[in-house]
Formats: structure tokens, sequence, C-alpha cells
């Protein structure tokens, strides 16, 4: 799903316990979240899907 502002803000908008760690190359290095969005809203009737979002962490410095 393309990425704009408003996007961006429901996702800025999940609360941190919301984010689960899963295992990948580094410990702690992605979470993922579950939200909703609507697709369309343009349209009146638009229900809400869902949105899996990953949140990739930045690798520390060595």
């Amino acid at each position: 799903m393309r990425q704009h502002a408003r996007l961006r803000n429901i996702i800025e908008d999940i609360p941190e316990v919301e984010w689960t760690p899963i295992p990948y190359l580094l410990e702690g290095a992605t979470d993922v979240a579950e939200t909703t969005c609507p697709p369309f809203d343009s349209h009146p009737d638009a229900a809400p899907a869902r949105l899996i979002v990953p949140r990739l962490q930045a690798k520390p410095r060595s």
C-alpha cells in the first residue's frame, strides 16, 4: 500500500504495546503490528481493511 500522510498518521498512532517483535536476522530488529485503514476514503460506504505493518529497527552501529 502506498504510504500517504493519512496512512503514515495511522501507523504512527499505533501504541507501543501493540508492536510485537518477530524473529529476524538480528534480535529486536523487526516488529509487527495490526491496525485498520479505510482503503477508499472517497467512497462513503468504504469499510476499514486490516493492515499489518512491519517496523524495521535501525541496526546498532559497532
